[in-house]
C-alpha cells in the first residue's frame, strides 16, 4: 500500500492504516517520516499520555492491563504502545506484550501496538513518539506507553508522557533505584505493585521519605505531592485508586504553566535530536562516498595519526571547510594541519 493511501486511511480513522504507518516510522525513512508528521502533527493535542515505567519484573504489563479495563469502564478510548527489548536478530520486539492483553483484541476502542526499543538507552525508540502522535491524531482519550524498564537510564519517557508512573515492588531494592539521578525527576506517581508481598508498607514508607525531600526541588505552579499507590495487578486491588490519581494529575496539570514549559523543552530537544540524526546520516553517507576511510584507519592503526586528528580532518573535509583549517589552527594557537608532523 502506498504512503498516500495509508494517510488517506488514517484520515478515515482506519486502524490498519495507523498500524502500517507505525511500521513505516519504525523503518525510519526520513522522507516518509517527514510526510507522515506533516500530516499528523498539526492535528494532535487531544490525548493524555501516561508513561508506565520501572524495572523488569515489577508487573508493569499486568498493571497496565488492569488500567485499560478500568478506563474502558469509563467509556474512554485507549491507545497502548508497548516498548519491548529489540531482538538482535529480527530487530522486532522480543516480549510481545500484546499477547498478555489479548482480552482487548476485539475491542475497537482499544489499539495496542508493540514496538522494539531499537537499542535506545532511554528505553524508547525514535518511532515511539511518532506512534503516540498517530494515536493522538485518532483522538484516543488515553495513550499508555510502557517502557522497557532499564532502571535509572529509562528516563526519556518524560519527553513523551504527560503523567509518568514509576512502578516498583517490595523487596527488590527499587527504593535505591528511585534515589538515582534522573529516574525520580521524571516521575509523577509512585506505584508499589505486588502489595501482597511482605515489606510493601515499608517500601511505601521509604519512598515517602524520599519524595518529601525531592518534591521541594520541583518547581510547579500547581499543588502536587507525588502519591504512592499500593496495587496488586493480579487481583486488581488499588487499580481504581491509581486511575483516580492519574485523572487528578491530568486535571491539575493540563493547563498549568509547568506543563507548557515542559512542552517547550520537549520541542527544543526534539528539534535538536532530529537535526543531529540527519547530520549523522549525512556524515555516514559522505564517509562511504567521498572519504578513503581504509587509508585513514591504517594511519590510526600504525600510529601515524591520532583518532582525534583524523576525525577533525575528516569533519572539515566533509563539511567543505578545508580553507579554514589554517585559521582554525591559528585561532587555537596550533600549527596548521599541513605543517604538523604526521
Amino acid at each position: 500500500m502506498s504512503l498516500d493511501k495509508m494517510l488517506e486511511g488514517l484520515k478515515e480513522g482506519k486502524v490498519g492504516a495507523a498500524s502500517r504507518l507505525m511500521t513505516v516510522l519504525e523503518l525510519g525513512n526520513d522522507h516518509q517520516v517527514d510526510r507522515i508528521m506533516e500530516e499528523v502533527y498539526p492535528k494532535t493535542g487531544h490525548s493524555w499520555v501516561v508513561g508506565v515505567t520501572g524495572p523488569a519484573g515489577a508487573g508493569k504489563s499486568s498493571l497496565l492491563n488492569n488500567l485499560i479495563y478500568h478506563v474502558r469502564k469509563q467509556e474512554k478510548t485507549v491507545g497502548v504502545i508497548l516498548v519491548d527489548p529489540t531482538s538482535p536478530i529480527s530487530g522486532g520486539a522480543v516480549l510481545g506484550d500484546r499477547i498478555r492483553m489479548s482480552s482487548f483484541s476485539r475491542d475497537e476502542k482499544v489499539f495496542i501496538r508493540s514496538m522494539g526499543s531499537r537499542g535506545s538507552l532511554g528505553g524508547l525508540s525514535i518511532a515511539t513518539l511518532g506512534a503516540v502522535r498517530i494515536l493522538d491524531y485518532l483522538k484516543k482519550d488515553f495513550i499508555f506507553v510502557e517502557t522497557v524498564g532499564t532502571g535509572q537510564v529509562d528516563i526519556n519517557i518524560c519527553d513523551i508522557a504527560d503523567t509518568v508512573c514509576l512502578v516498583l515492588m517490595p523487596g527488590a531494592g527499587d527504593v535505591i533505584q528511585s534515589l538515582k539521578a534522573g529516574i525520580r525527576e521524571v516521575n509523577d506517581i509512585f506505584v508499589v505493585n505486588k502489595c501482597d508481598r511482605p515489606g510493601a508498607e515499608d517500601t511505601a514508607f521509604n519512598i515517602k521519605a524520599i519524595v518529601d525531600i525531592v518534591e521541594k526541588q520541583v518547581d510547579r505552579d500547581f499543588e502536587w505531592d507525588a502519591p504512592i499507590c499500593l496495587t496488586n495487578s493480579l487481583t486488581g486491588d488499588g487499580i481504581t485508586q491509581l486511575l483516580e490519581k492519574i485523572n487528578e494529575h491530568y486535571q491539575k496539570s493540563e493547563n498549568s504553566k509547568y506543563r507548557k514549559e515542559k512542552k517547550k523543552h520537549q520541542a527544543k530537544k526534539e528539534i535538536v535530536e532530529i537535526i543531529l540524526r540527519k547530520l549523522e546520516k549525512f556524515f555516514r553517507r559522505q564517509l562511504e562516498e567521498k572519504i578513503e576511510l581504509d587509508n585513514i584507519i591504517n594511519d590510526i592503526v600504525f600510529k601515524f595519526k591520532s583518532p582525534q586528528r583524523a576525525s577533525e580532518e575528516i569533519f572539515f573535509k566533509i563539511a567543505g571547510l578545508e580553507l579554514t583549517l589554517s585559521q582554525l589552527a591559528e585561532g587555537r594557537g596550533e600549527e596548521p594541519f599541513e605543517n604538523r608532523n604526521a
